[in-house]
């Protein structure tokens, strides 16, 4: 799903990092159903001025001058997130009280009312970062553990269950942890990724610097219900399908109504600062500016630009903290789309992740258009089919933990080890030493954002 034309949203935050320049905020708006969705930039500029809606390289990828990867972990227990009541799967939160309530947020995904823990053990691996700081990660590279099961931590009580005396700012204990959920998901990588990295703009990748960046990819989830297979076997499930997921490592990100009609808010923890700390400036409420996807001002109910009030925050304002050194988390959310057109290996079925050879852009009539193979330079060959996903309309929002791991570095190109901490350069492989070449690393097309914020934790 995307900004730009916003459809489900889970997010990963891809060892993104960054030391970017700084604007004025910016709160990018997508109409939903019943409300709409918010992304606050924090005022954050990528390299080469790019922006929370910029994703494509600025020369084309130029081969990596980095390489990383990150692998999802467990809860670390710490979280900028106010708590939120949080019902169990096949409830109706219209009808029924919320099962999990004041639930701590940390790792947990929300489908519908619904929540979800974020598994360990995810990787992105063999992540690409040129010069430009342009970002590339292929569809193969990006592996997703299974969704199952909801670990509750009640924030308004103690370990004992009895309230929590005000102004106790320890967190509480777990109840119901692991609980097996009714639905579970499987996710999956459905193009490659590409996007930016404010890594190149620090004095060194490695360096304990705040980092921030973003990605998108198109991306789709089998859901299996109990009445349906219980072992989850792939294809066997209801593929949800999103085109232009994107991933971010900053900002403050909101979905608001919806079919489900639901409200989550969440802000991006950014790489090599502690979770618990708040990113503010101290300058306490300022007037945002709203704006439409295409940098157009976004107009009130009188046609007027639309501001908001809200707290000023930005990248790094937290301060850096040895402690939280390579940590990193992702989040993002959106709405499911109602349909997407996609190109099928001909004679195959949708429920296969592997039979789903592209997610389609569409032209100004909503028609599909089919990409170029970039071996043959003609159309892709398969069966164009118009997908309709069963949960469309509903909001998503996911929060995961991770942490970043670098396997290599250009020492030409980024020699300052200034702000390197002790074996910060452990292990990283010299790039200068084997060149990459740039034709090694390849593009999809059609890569445009879904939504997400990432966040990072430890």
């Amino acid at each position: 799903m995307q900004f730009r034309k916003l459809s489900l949203g889970m997010a990963v935050s891809i060892a993104l990092a960054g030391g970017a320049g700084t604007a004025q905020a910016v709160i990018w708006t997508t109409p939903i159903s019943g409300g709409e969705i918010l992304f606050n930039d924090w005022g954050y500029v990528g390299p080469g001025g790019r922006t929370a809606v910029d994703f494509d390289p600025i020369n084309g990828f130029n081969g990596a001058t980095q390489i990383q990867h990150v692998i999802t972990q467990p809860s670390d227990g710490v979280t900028p997130d106010a708590p939120q009541d949080i019902w169990k799967d096949f409830d109706n939160p219209a009808t029924t009280s919320p099962t999990y309530t004041d639930a701590f947020m940390d790792t947990m995904t929300n489908f519908y009312g619904w929540g979800y823990t974020s598994p360990a053990g995810s990787t992105f691996s063999n992540m690409q970062i040129d010069a430009d700081g342009d970002y590339y990660i292929g569809r193969n590279d990006m592996q997703f553990q299974y969704y199952e099961a909801i670990d509750y931590k009640n924030m308004a009580l103690d370990a004992d269950g009895d309230p929590t005396p005000d102004g106790d700012p320890t967190p509480d204990g777990i109840y119901d942890s692991s609980n097996t959920t009714k639905i579970g998901f499987q996710p999956y990588a459905l193009s490659d990724a590409q996007g930016w990295c404010g890594s190149v703009l620090t004095s060194n990748p490695a360096s304990l610097e705040a980092m921030a960046g973003q990605v998108t990819f198109d991306f789709g989830f089998e859901a299996f219900f109990p009445w349906s297979n219980p072992a989850h076997t792939p294809g066997t499930g209801s593929m949800q399908i999103v085109k232009d997921f994107q991933m971010r490592s900053y900002g403050t990100l909101e979905v608001i109504g919806g079919a489900s009609n639901r409200y989550f808010k969440a802000d991006a923890v950014v790489n090599n600062t502690n979770p618990g700390v708040a990113p503010t400036t101290g300058a306490g409420l300022v007037s945002t500016p709203v704006l439409n996807l295409d940098g157009t001002p976004a107009l009130d109910a009188d046609g007027n630009p639309r501001y908001m009030m809200v707290e000023e925050k930005a990248v790094g304002a937290g301060g850096v903290d040895e402690n939280y050194y390579n940590k990193v988390s992702f989040m993002g959310g959106g709405i499911v789309p109602t349909t997407v057109w996609i190109l099928m290996k001909s004679g195959t079925t949708v429920k296969t992740a592997d039979n789903i050879l592209a997610v389609l852009d569409v032209d100004e009539n909503g028609n599909p258009i089919i990409p170029i193979d970039p071996e043959t330079g003609l159309p892709m060959e398969g069966d164009v089919v118009e997908h309709q996903n069963s949960f469309a309309g509903y909001t998503f929002l996911l929060r995961a933990d991770g942490v970043r791991i670098i396997d290599g570095l250009d020492f030409s190109l980024y020699s300052d080890f200034s702000n390197v901490p002790e074996g910060g350069l452990d292990g990283i492989a010299d790039l200068s030493a084997v060149p990459v070449p740039a034709a090694a690393w390849l593009f999809g097309s059609g890569l445009v954002g879904l939504l997400g914020v990432a966040r990072r934790r430890s």
